[in-house]
């Protein structure tokens, strides 16, 4: 027994407890809670050695005594704060100490010759280097999407081991050290700006939703992280990647990185996956390959699980590599295959076919559904530029509808104003041209047409632009027509014999939308406009109706229409009209606008669902949402800088063929472009396989779709000022990637409208009633209900719930009214 304050390991684990022994104190307490949860502790003296859990110690690094005074003094002598380590061990500092103020019971030994913050990561790997007397590091940076450092690992490789240290960078702000470092380290990353640099300028918008500026400068460094989620490594790498590898570490990411891999980790090993933002990896198709140990293996699901709580799951694989050692990695793979003088793009090979013949996981979605239990995901505006998604984002906060509402039919504006005049080359002699067709479904009072204005907007502006400009030609022609009688009359009168005055040309109006879809109205619009229309109907009946309406015993639309979808030529012969026959060489027409699920349900028959026509559409049904007043709205500068995206693409010329006839420029992809639309394809073949007919014609026609995708946001991305007017005709992996993603999503709705297609006929009230629950998050109590339809008493309100129980479609569940337990309250759930 120790005859001071300080205390063996038996006096901790002994018998104070026992009956008739003396209680422990607090800092007794605290001391065995602590050493209970540490590995590695060893008896030293009067104290206890152990593993540091807050860094990876090899070589036990942790003091833990009780001082003269009766507190608990922990020391890292790798410089681990009290609070990494309890955090590290699952315990707070509150739960160590009864005491009020806990710097009253516990002690953390200064580091001497260690500043709080260094002037930059040399001098603190200098000083760390020296304490703990490290022979060579590595270190690894972890940045957000623009470039910015926001944590630095840092290993120390010293004797029989190795130990970690994460740094961060601190900001000020405006002139002003921001200390918490809370609110800025959220802006850079959030914001940063693209020059990745020490200093940057960005905006914020304050609490009043006004933009203010923000000045940041790095001024030093500071060991730990910062606060708020980490970002993957190697973010602004893999960004734009549509396949991502994921291993555990950074070096075994980096040796992925050198045989081609896009690849990446999250920061602080197998235990901290949580400490990651995996928003980035939404919607992508993610390979994990997990360390071979127990660790490694949890670590994967531990991903895994995080990954399905994103708004867009990604599909994830969990592949495994055969016949390795315990504790392998994918660096220690790498090595073994060059040891064998297996090459870098074989290594690359035999990794990518395990991938591909591994099987997807099955994660159950956590969204709120709608229709047939498929899940609704969000449109993933951030394949677009910025200026595009920003747009929509804000039209749609304004309006207070989904952003897919106002986003799929921009989709169909962008490629009309680019139309006959770009195709994409897939391989020799398939190409595809930017011509799309869209549907928003959704029921009366979702703001489908507000939306669908905002959306085609930028065309109706350079319509009305051309207008001006056709008028101003009629006076002028009119004029100039008068001239001609005049001029006619006098040669008609003279005996010169010379040559009749020229007649001038009648002008032709430059068109850009119309919401005619007879093609027989269409036809001449064409005929004179050769890049092609957007068709803009704000109710899509009439058009589908228009698909199996036979004119004059000749046959329906249909046939005319998928030559428009092609970019190709027809010919319509008319009985009145001048001229009788029209030839259109180059018809294009993109098409958008609205219909309601139970119209569309009425305007389809089977054969239409099975002729491909409606396969061509690319559908969105939105969840209804509760609208509630907001004063957002979309700015005139906003505006403007869409209009001057379309404009730009508006102006792009057609070519000019030997003949002098106007040609399409081809697009061909880059071979990075080439290799993502490869995977894709073969993809999407094994996943057709299976499908309903009808599901599977969609499926076809979305491999094409898919290409007219890239090439639109390829443009649009010229547009916008991301690459260059000599890059313009080579699509790269980022464009590709993008619109893979975009077609997965488009893939999702699919499923949820051909779902709404083959399921029972509803009444509108029954219809009305099911969106009414929808739009308060699908599940509603009695009273709830009550007050919504202002039914006069709650045993009427709870038999229409009963009635929608009846029908199937849903059910009473039991919840808990609190977090803390109590009464159950009974809610009625849309299944």
């Amino acid at each position: 027994m120790s005859t001071s304050s300080q205390m063996g390991l038996g006096e901790i684990y002994g018998s104070q407890n026992e009956k008739g022994g003396e209680e422990m104190s607090d800092t007794q307490r605290s001391i065995k809670t602590v050493l209970g949860r540490l590995d590695g502790v060893k008896q030293v003296g009067k104290g206890w050695v152990a593993c540091c859990p807050a860094h990876d110690d090899v070589k036990p690094s942790l003091s833990i005594n009780q001082g003269d005074d009766g507190r608990m003094l922990l020391y890292c002598h790798a410089g681990c704060t009290a609070g990494d380590i309890c955090d590290s061990i699952g315990l707070e500092l509150s739960d160590l100490f009864d005491n009020e103020n806990i710097n009253n019971s516990v002690k953390i030994k200064p580091v001497e010759n260690k500043p709080k913050v260094w002037d930059s990561p040399e001098q603190f790997i200098s000083v760390f280097k020296n304490t703990l007397n490290s022979n060579s590091i590595n270190q690894w940076k972890y940045e957000n999407k623009f470039g910015n450092e926001i944590l630095r690992i840092i290993r120390f490789n010293i004797q029989g081991g190795k130990t970690f240290r994460p740094i961060f960078p601190i900001y000020k702000l405006n002139n002003k050290e921001n200390n918490n470092n809370f609110n800025i380290s959220n802006l850079i990353q959030k914001h940063g700006n693209t020059e990745g640099n020490n200093r940057l300028d960005v905006n914020l918008i304050n609490s009043e939703n006004n933009i203010q500026e923000i000045k940041c400068e790095i001024i030093g460094w500071q060991i730990g992280d910062p606060q708020g989620l980490l970002p993957l490594y190697k973010l602004p790498e893999i960004k734009h990647k549509n396949r991502i590898y994921l291993f555990e570490g950074e070096k075994a990411a980096d040796a992925a990185r050198e045989i081609g891999l896009s690849a990446t980790t999250s920061a602080h090993g197998a235990k901290s996956a949580n400490k990651t933002d995996w928003e980035p990896l939404s919607d992508k198709e993610i390979i994990i390959f997990p360390d071979n140990d127990d660790a490694g293996r949890k670590y994967a699901h531990d991903v895994m699980e995080l990954l399905g709580e994103l708004k867009d799951i990604p599909k994830i694989k969990i592949v495994e590599i055969p016949d390795m050692p315990e504790k392998s990695d994918i660096y220690d793979f790498i090595e073994l295959c060059r040891v064998g003088e297996v090459s870098d793009e074989n290594i690359k090979q035999a990794i990518e076919n395990l991938a591909s013949e591994a099987k997807w996981c099955e994660i159950e979605a956590k969204q709120d559904t709608s229709g047939d239990g498929i899940a609704f995901k969000p449109m993933p505006l951030d394949v677009l530029p910025s200026v595009l998604g920003d747009f929509i984002q804000c039209a749609s906060d304004a309006i207070g509808c989904d952003p897919a509402y106002i986003g799929v039919p921009m989709l169909s504006s962008l490629a009309s104003s680019i139309g006959t005049k770009m195709r994409l080359e897939l391989k020799q002699g398939w190409t595809e041209p930017a011509i799309l067709w869209s549907a928003v479904v959704g029921h009366s009072g979702t703001q489908k047409s507000p939306a669908l204005e905002l959306a085609v907007l930028p065309v109706r502006r350079r319509e009305q632009e051309a207008m001006q400009v056709y008028l101003a030609e009629c006076d002028s022609y009119e004029q100039a027509k008068l001239c001609y009688e005049r001029d006619l009359a006098v040669w008609k009168r003279s005996k010169d014999g010379g040559d009749p005055p020229a007649k001038p040309e009648e002008p032709i109006a430059e068109r850009f939308i119309c919401g005619d879809v007879t093609v027989e109205s269409l036809a001449p619009l064409l005929q004179n406009n050769p890049q092609g229309m957007l068709v803009m109907r704000d109710e899509l009946s009439g058009w589908i109706g228009s698909f199996d309406r036979y004119s004059s015993g000749k046959g329906a639309d249909a046939s005319q229409w998928l030559e428009m979808y092609g970019g190709r030529s027809f010919t319509i012969d008319r009985k009145t009209g001048t001229p009788k026959t029209i030839f259109v060489k180059h018809a294009a027409a993109s098409v958008t606008g609205g219909i309601q699920p139970e119209t569309l349900r009425d305007s389809l028959g089977e054969s239409l669902i099975h002729n491909g026509m409606v396969a061509r559409l690319f559908f969105t049904m939105p969840p209804t949402r509760e609208r509630a007043w907001s004063d957002r709205c979309v700015t005139d500068e906003m505006k403007a800088n869409v209009q001057c995206l379309f404009n730009l693409l508006y102006n792009l010329p057609h070519e000019v063929g030997i003949d002098g006839e106007l040609q399409a420029g081809i697009v061909r992809m880059t071979d990075e472009a080439k290799c993502a639309w490869g995977e894709f394809f073969n993809e999407h073949q094994k996943e057709r396989r299976g499908l309903p007919s009808a599901l599977a014609a969609a499926w076809s026609k979305l491999e094409g779709g898919t290409a007219r995708l890239a090439l639109v946001i390829h443009l649009a991305r010229w547009a916008a000022g991301e690459i260059t007017a000599d890059a313009m005709y080579e699509l790269d992996e980022r464009s590709m990637n993008a619109a893979i993603k975009l077609s997965r999503w488009f893939m999702n709705e699919a499923k949820r409208v051909y779902a709404l297609l083959t399921t029972k006929k509803m009444s509108s009230k029954q219809q009305s009633r099911i969106e009414l629950v929808r739009s308060k998050g699908g599940k509603v109590t009695v009273r709830e209900w009550q007050r919504s339809r202002s039914i006069k008493t709650s045993a009427a309100a709870r038999a229409e719930l009963d009635e929608m129980v009846s029908a199937g479609d849903g059910q009473w569940v039991d919840v808990n009214s609190g977090s803390k337990g109590g009464a159950r309250t009974r809610k009625f759930v849309l299944n």
